[in-house]
């Protein structure tokens, strides 16, 4: 090898080691509250309690827990179950995100809204309608369908006048 290729492996080298040693010498993070650490530990003795109820559950239907025994656990998990579930609740907790994350738009409107509106828009019965069958094949066309499943041809719609 010779020098010069040695020099450009030399600054490969030290390129990817800062581009590697950049998140660390950052020291950027996420800080992590009492109450955070306190939900999250709430929410995963809610999954446990879940899946202990299933599987008690799944034991007794396969006959593997005497009916009394079943009868005696399943009631406390509940109960605990719930408990934490209020607990959560009243800390503003969801499995999704944080409480202090909400989600808007850039114009300040609730994304829920716009989302409901565009369902609404799109459940709306349209003012197109399709005809019955293809005019090439004479496959029967669906409502929605803008080609023939059968032979591809394009499918010509035909508005309602109000």
């Amino acid at each position: 090898m010779d020098v010069g290729s040695i020099l450009v492996i030399l600054a490969m080298f030290i390129l990817v080691a800062g581009f590697l040693a950049r998140p660390l010498l950052e020291k950027r993070g996420f800080s992590v509250t009492q109450s955070s650490r306190h939900l999250s530990e709430l929410q995963t003795e809610r999954d446990k309690i879940l899946l202990i109820l299933q599987e008690l559950d799944m034991d007794h239907a396969m006959g593997k827990i005497p009916t009394e025994d079943y009868e005696s656990q399943r009631p406390g998990l509940i109960a605990r179950g719930a408990a934490i579930l209020r607990e959560i609740d009243e800390l503003g907790g969801s499995v999704f995100a944080p409480a202090s994350v909400k989600a808007t738009s850039e114009e300040g409107q609730d994304l829920e809204a716009i989302m409901e509106k565009e369902i609404f828009r799109r459940r709306k019965p349209s003012s197109v309608e399709p005809m019955a069958f293809c005019t090439k094949c004479g496959n029967r066309i669906l409502a929605g369908d803008r080609f023939c499943t059968h032979c591809g041809t394009k499918v010509q719609v035909v508005e309602k006048k109000a």
